[in-house]
């Protein structure tokens, strides 16, 4: 995995490589932990088991279906809920209110960010479905269609919106930290910066989408059937309605002085 890898990076004593991460659609596949405010406070939704005697529709046990799963809300205060909510629960939440918390996810911005400064400021690009916040969204697709969360175990893609809140915040608090402390007085040239996130629409046409899906459609060797399918793909990608505002783009890089944000993140 890149954690293991990132983590188990010796560089000896010769320079270390710079390093360029793409991570696209890969931090919404994070487990995240739910968690619903009631009137007895934040409880996390934990999945149970229904056995055949409760799955009976009448009580007949003759009626009863396959065991099968549920999501359920603890009864009580959970180890996840004491430990995650007091550092990123909302100071006044709602009844009724829900919020997801992904502590794989900062884990693994940090150790990106973390190995990008070790190699001397390399880059990082995140693209992903998400919002700078985080809510009940938390689902399972099967077939392109989206099923219930907790049918065919196993064989489902589960996922949840990326906080992009979070990301950024996480990258830029170690960024503001001095970190000759601990890499050393060269390390303070080389600390990476979080920057955006833009919606994926703004950025490609920041990046030049447009110009490029023009010049391939207005290309004389271009067919009908080819200009087309550029057309479509390019309204897709950019256009409000489709990914051009459920995706995002979160760029690291080298915070320096003077220097201005990466190529589509202005």
């Amino acid at each position: 995995s890149f954690r293991h890898h990132a983590r188990n990076n010796p560089s000896g004593d010769a320079a270390p490589p710079r390093t360029m991460v793409v991570a696209q659609e890969m931090f919404d596949t994070l487990p995240v932990h739910v968690f619903d405010y009631t009137e007895d406070g934040w409880r996390e939704r934990l999945i149970d088991v229904v056995d055949a005697d409760e799955s009976a529709p009448s009580g007949d046990p003759a009626e009863a279906l396959t065991p099968r799963l549920r999501q359920v809300v603890a009864p009580d205060t959970t180890p996840a809920a004491n430990i995650l909510l007091k550092d990123y629960g909302p100071s006044s939440p709602q009844k009724g209110s829900v919020i997801e918390i992904c502590p794989e996810a900062i884990f693994l911005i940090q150790d990106i960010q973390r190995h990008l400064e070790d190699t001397g400021g390399g880059v990082a690009l995140i693209v992903d479905y998400g919002q700078e916040g985080t809510g009940d969204t938390l689902r399972a697709f099967s077939n392109h269609k989206q099923v219930p969360l907790t049918s065919y175990p196993g064989g489902v893609d589960i996922t949840a919106d990326v906080d992009f809140f979070a990301l950024k915040e996480t990258v830029n608090a170690r960024s503001n930290i001095d970190l000759t402390t601990t890499h050393g007085a060269a390390s303070n040239t080389s600390r990476i910066h979080a920057h955006g996130p833009v919606p994926q629409g703004e950025f490609l046409m920041r990046m030049g989408a447009g110009e490029m899906a023009i010049k391939k459609i207005e290309d004389d060797e271009t067919t009908v059937e080819d200009a087309n399918a550029v057309s479509q793909a390019f309204k897709f990608l950019v256009s409000p309605e489709h990914m051009g505002t459920k995706f995002n783009v979160l760029a690291l890089a080298p915070k320096r002085d003077g220097i201005f944000a990466p190529a589509g993140m202005e």
